[in-house]
């Protein structure tokens, strides 16, 4: 399993990330989104197979944590 984090400034943002991450690169685990104080949105990912750099930094939004190989946690 690999976690990361991404963040955005709107909503609508978010959402078109969670459709590309499923449906382009089909990613699959566990994904959750929700909002933030300040506005923001976060979508936490725990994806099922290894996500790469280069995949996530085409994405929109700011990611807030790398992908982090938790197989042994």
């Amino acid at each position: 399993m690999f976690n990361f984090t991404i963040e955005f400034d709107n909503e609508s943002d978010l959402q078109e990330t969670t459709r590309c991450l499923l449906s382009v690169h089909g990613i699959t685990g566990e994904i959750g989104a929700r909002r933030l104080k300040d506005g923001r949105w976060r979508l936490e990912v725990c994806a099922e197979r290894h996500v790469t750099e280069t995949m996530l930094h085409s994405l929109k939004g700011r990611v807030t944590s790398a992908p982090a190989d938790v197989a042994g946690a």
